[in-house]
């Protein structure tokens, strides 16, 4: 190669100012998409019950960026092999994907 390659830093120069803020808004607004220890167990808690209990669950699932996908259902299975998630009547969901879980309340507005 007869020059370093410096890839997206040469276009940066060539960016409008209202696309720089635009993505670094982006940037910050995406929370971390990972786990700690405690919010495992919360969230292998919040499956279990609604597994055993039939207690309806809503997930936030990040798949293509915000905002995100919300899905309401029952837990029907939960493979830790694969990683999946299945919900009764709302299809198969990517445990690495899932941003957010609560119970879903008697008066909440999604639980149809």
């Amino acid at each position: 190669m007869l020059y370093n390659d410096r890839k997206m830093l040469k276009w940066k120069g060539m960016l409008l100012s209202e696309h720089v803020e635009m993505i670094k808004m982006e940037e910050t607004e995406k929370p971390p998409l990972f786990l700690d220890e405690q919010a495992a167990e919360e969230f292998n808690r919040m499956v279990n019950e609604s597994y055993h209990q039939s207690k309806p669950i809503l997930i936030e699932v990040n798949t293509f960026g915000l905002p995100y996908i919300e899905a309401t259902g029952i837990v029907q299975s939960l493979n830790s092999y694969n990683g999946r998630l299945i919900l009764i009547g709302k299809g198969m969901f990517c445990l690495k994907d899932i941003v957010s879980i609560r119970f879903v309340e008697a008066g909440d507005e999604y639980g149809n």
